[in-house]
């Protein structure tokens, strides 16, 4: 917990829905290494992510959800706010990618 923002990890499992394999036998679509690589870079060098460049939620959200302390406290902050307006900014730089793409 407190990884990757999901709201990222999210936008790159979209991407692979649309590339993705279906089965081990077909071949990789190398385009998904780099959407899914275009869509970091995006992420990262957005303004809500505190410190500049930062993917991690925790550092992010500035709060341990691993610490029950720190996600109660997190939740009734409101802070949480914050993580929907970033998936509501990721959501459509990823229909962008796979619409120029499709």
């Amino acid at each position: 917990m407190g990884e990757v923002c999901g709201a990222l990890s999210g936008g790159v499992a979209a991407l692979g829905l649309r590339l993705g394999r279906g089965d081990i036998s077909e071949s990789q679509d190398l385009r998904l290494f780099t959407w899914g690589q275009e869509l970091y870079g995006w992420f990262a060098s957005l303004g809500e992510c505190k410190p500049e460049g930062t993917v991690l939620c925790r550092e992010i959200a500035e709060a341990d959800f691993r610490d029950p302390a720190q996600m109660v406290k997190w939740f009734q902050s409101g802070r949480f706010e914050q993580c929907v307006e970033l998936v509501g900014k990721t959501a459509p730089q990823v229909a962008n990618i796979l619409r120029r793409e499709a």
